[in-house]
């Protein structure tokens, strides 16, 4: 009878910065337990690409128009391995020959990491989780351990906007603005507003919503832009992360600056 398998498996809602530090140390790490780390990208334009080593993948140009999306970091179960094994000696005059034989081998835990770079969608629950990671092994202490060192390393890189980046604008909009919707039209249908009016307030307050509604879009249409969930800062893409650093920097140099000194002033 066959050892049992254990996994371990975790979504992670949170927002990342994948740079060639966090790929080399991942990288080194997973091939302390693992023989091998495979990597493969998912591009904007639909094409996709696999490495076999971080270097190659490092080297991926990133453009804008073909900028990563989706990386897939794995250990293949089954891994070819070359043995060496001497031939046994006719003669003993005869020099010793050796073979080289590749054979399949199995591996004793097999690690699969994913990092979704899409925007937030709230109607769609399943793109939100940012990073997945799976861990499948016959030793439990292996897999939780190994789990709980990928969690570790992963969560190094959350930046600091990482909760706002969650912030989902549209459904905000409609927690807030269709309860109070819904109140107005009770109070038009128990009379409680008069009726002959209510054609002309609801003109009113249709336009109203309609307006903010669009504020709020605008808002999340910025937020994906200036907070990405993922950032895959290789190639040219270290250059559009320094270009949002300088945008992150000045909006809250702007915005949120001068109200943390506002309500600091009013304290003292």
């Amino acid at each position: 009878m066959g050892m049992a398998s254990i996994t371990k498996r975790k979504n992670l809602k949170k927002a990342f910065i994948i740079d060639e530090y966090f790929l080399k140390l991942l990288n080194i790490k997973l091939l302390q337990h693992v023989k091998e780390v495979e990597y493969k990208i998912e591009c904007a334009d639909g094409s996709s690409y696999s490495y076999s080593d971080v270097e190659h993948l490092l080297q991926f140009p990133n453009s804008r128009g073909r900028h990563i999306e989706e990386l897939v970091t794995s250990s293949p179960l089954v891994i070819n391995v070359e043995e060496k094994h001497t031939l046994p000696q006719i003669d003993d005059e005869a020099p010793t020959e050796t073979i080289s034989i590749v054979v399949p081998n199995m591996q004793s835990i097999q690690v699969t990491i994913t990092f979704q770079a899409y925007p937030t969608i709230f109607w769609n629950a399943s793109m939100t989780y940012a990073i997945t990671y799976r861990v499948q092994g016959d030793n439990d202490r292996d897999v939780f351990y190994l789990g709980e060192l990928i969690e570790e390393i992963v969560l190094n890189t959350r930046p600091w906007y990482s909760p706002l980046a969650y912030i989902s604008f549209p459904a905000l909009y409609l927690i807030v603005f269709l309860p109070y919707l819904a109140l107005y039209w009770i109070l038009v249908i128990v009379d409680i507003i008069d009726r002959t009016e209510s054609s002309a307030s609801a003109g009113m307050l249709l336009n109203f919503l309609f307006v903010i509604m669009l504020i709020y879009f605008a808002a999340e249409f910025v937020r994906n832009k200036i907070f990405p969930i993922g950032v895959f800062s290789i190639g040219d893409g270290i250059k559009r992360q320094g270009q949002l650093e300088v945008v992150r920097n000045l909006l809250f140099a702007g915005t949120i600056l001068p109200i943390l000194i506002g309500l600091f002033l009013k304290i003292i």
